[in-house]
């Protein structure tokens, strides 16, 4: 998707979503880059505790970057389910650094 957008892709790439390098499908299969894209668009998207903890990102907001790109049905619950699911991983993740 940012290969075939050069301005989306040099945005991505300045907001640290994506690598400077091209060969990112490497990392991440082109099939699934659009849900990583999508976590990192939305992971601020939660609620911090003043004490440094977090919540997982929000419905609200995983709904709307759907709907702002026309992500509808099984393909919203797919991106959904996977959000949620690196969501949960991330969460652990911080959640071993604070102890």
């Amino acid at each position: 998707m940012a290969d075939e957008d050069p301005e989306l892709k040099a945005s991505l790439i300045a907001d640290g979503v994506l690598k400077p390098q091209d060969d990112i499908e490497d990392e991440i299969p082109a099939d699934l880059e659009i849900y990583w894209i999508a976590w990192n668009m939305l992971r601020d998207d939660r609620a911090l505790g003043a004490m440094g903890g977090c919540g997982g990102i929000y419905y609200t907001a995983i709904s709307c970057y759907a709907r702002d790109h026309k992500i509808t049905g099984s393909k919203f619950q797919i991106l959904l389910a996977l959000i949620k699911e690196m969501d949960a991983e991330y969460l652990a993740w911080v959640s071993e650094r604070m102890t």
